[in-house]
């Protein structure tokens, strides 16, 4: 019952000094929810969601659903214009992965994670850093926790990636904060993949922050 369009927005919107990007989607079926998320600088400052549950199945949902993505779309931009929305405040650690061009090889995700504190670049020892990649339903999730030196490694199988996108969510939390980063994993033709013995993707991940 999913819309065959796929429906999103993605608008940069600068506010005095700040630019921000604002990305809307649907999340499609079972989960019936539309995602509003505001990125600054690459980070998370702001999230919300909304159900509509309630409209699936119903005469024309589907128009309904595009009226209510593009409503909130609109909401979140105006209050980012008119400062009402409460955005998060910068981070006191930052979460940087530290191979992005040699994350994937043999069907198996490999990430070199680094967690410093904000602004000395210091190492933070004992963060919990998390790992997500979901893609049409199917979900990997890894855990672990960082050295002496801040850094932490996580491995799992990466999901099907058949057609579409897959999101990739890497967080640290930290009791000086938490930090946040998130990557579009874009899958090469299936031409490609069957010529080739190991699951590949373009490029590495791709910031889901780029314009």
């Amino acid at each position: 019952m999913r819309p065959s369009v796929i429906l999103g927005h993605n608008t940069n919107l600068r506010v005095g000094q700040s630019l921000f990007h604002v990305q809307t989607e649907d999340r499609g079926l079972p989960s019936a929810v539309i995602e509003t998320v505001v990125f600054a600088v690459g980070r998370v400052v702001y999230r919300c969601r909304s159900s509509y549950q309630g409209l699936v199945g119903q005469e024309g949902w589907q128009e309904q659903l595009r009226g209510r993505l593009e409503a909130q779309h609109q909401a979140v931009l105006q209050g980012l214009r008119d400062g009402t929305l409460a955005l998060r405040a910068s981070s006191s650690i930052a979460v940087e992965l530290l191979n992005p061009a040699s994350w994937l090889a043999a069907g198996m995700v490999t990430l070199e994670l680094r967690v410093t504190a904000v602004p000395d670049g210091s190492p933070v020892a004992e963060a919990e850093v998390r790992a997500v990649m979901e893609h049409a339903g199917n979900r990997s999730e890894c855990i672990a926790r960082t050295d002496a030196h801040g850094h932490a490694s996580l491995r799992f199988s990466l999901p099907d990636l058949g057609p579409g996108d897959a999101e990739l969510v890497i967080r640290a939390s930290a009791p000086a904060g938490t930090d946040e980063i998130r990557y579009t994993v874009r899958p090469k033709a299936r031409a490609s993949a069957a010529r080739e013995p190991a699951s590949t993707a373009d490029d590495g991940p791709a910031p889901a922050t780029g314009p």
